[in-house]
């Protein structure tokens, strides 16, 4: 019958629900047996889902196409799916070693965390760190993130790519040295723009480090 996946999920004033996802075989002339380039879009995942949800203490199921309204299992189950197969997907076609490198990739996770430093999950293990490894007495930070990290994630990289800039303005006139760092990613969902700033007294690196991480 496919793959299945299955998960129990406790819902306050109710029983515990179980969910099982299945992925089956596209009906003849739909739009699932079109497949991915018929459709004009590719897709990671196959298009028939099914989800049961089994009531505990009463035993009623119901089955929920992917066309249909939404429902708790059928999102969380999708989303699992997804995470999952992006990882598969990576891990088969290795570590990369260059932001040119993700070009068709896909990302499954971004993770931000505050304003030095982003991390951009191929796999659980695998990711693109983006930070500055401090030295002494400089200060390089996120100035600014335009567009929404979510547009990164599940969809094809169309490119990742570094732009540096010192003819761009400090943002005080007290700097002794400075320099803008942009980071501009698009992907078929949408686009991403990062600004790095970093200050000095001349003698220290104002850099963004790049981190190709393998744990």
């Amino acid at each position: 019958m496919g793959e299945r996946l299955a998960c129990t999920e406790e819902v306050a004033g109710s029983t515990p629900v179980r969910s099982t996802k299945y992925l089956g075989l596209a009906q003849s002339g739909s739009a699932s047996a079109l497949g991915a380039e018929g459709r004009g879009f590719e897709s990671l995942i196959r298009d028939q889902l099914w989800v049961s949800g089994v009531n505990g203490s009463t035993g009623v199921s119901k089955t929920f196409s992917q066309g249909s309204n939404p429902c708790w299992p059928a999102k969380y189950l999708e989303e699992n799916v997804m995470f999952k197969e992006v990882q598969l997907v990576n891990a088969l076609k290795g570590n990369v070693n260059c932001l040119s490198e993700l070009a068709g990739r896909h990302f499954c996770k971004v993770e931000n965390l505050g304003d030095y430093e982003l991390r951009f999950y191929l796999t659980e293990n695998n990711y693109v760190r983006m930070h500055h490894e401090q030295d002494c007495c400089e200060s390089v930070y996120i100035e600014d993130i335009c567009g929404d990290l979510e547009d990164l994630v599940n969809a094809r990289i169309v490119y990742f790519e570094e732009v540096s800039s010192e003819d761009a303005q400090p943002l005080s006139d007290w700097e002794d040295s400075y320099t803008w760092t942009f980071y501009r990613i698009q992907t078929l969902k949408g686009s991403v723009d990062i600004r790095w700033y970093g200050t000095s007294n001349g003698y220290y690196s104002e850099s963004v480090d790049i981190d190709f991480v393998v744990e």
